[in-house]
């Protein structure tokens, strides 16, 4: 396994993060374009009471829902002036 300090995912805690996730699942993503799905157990509260809760969150993602492709290398921002 890699270095954990490599491996990063946004909204997946770090321990989920060393202890399930792979530099293989990375490089899968990537080049397969699946997606990766982990599943995480954390401690909340609802008026005063404290719960366990596990969530399944998407943890690896090869798209980027956040611009407009003109090409496969060019992009912009969605919002943009250029975008019709």
């Amino acid at each position: 396994m890699t270095d954990s300090s490599d491996m990063k995912a946004k909204g997946i805690t770090k321990c989920v993060v060393q202890k399930q996730m792979t530099h293989d699942q990375y490089v899968n993503s990537l080049a397969e374009k699946e997606e990766t799905f982990v599943s995480q157990k954390t401690i909340g509260s609802l008026r005063h009471q404290l719960y366990t809760l596990e969530t399944k969150k998407k943890a690896l993602s090869p798209f980027d829902t956040k611009r407009y492709y003109i090409n496969r290398i060019d992009s912009l921002a969605f919002g943009h002036k250029s975008i019709n």
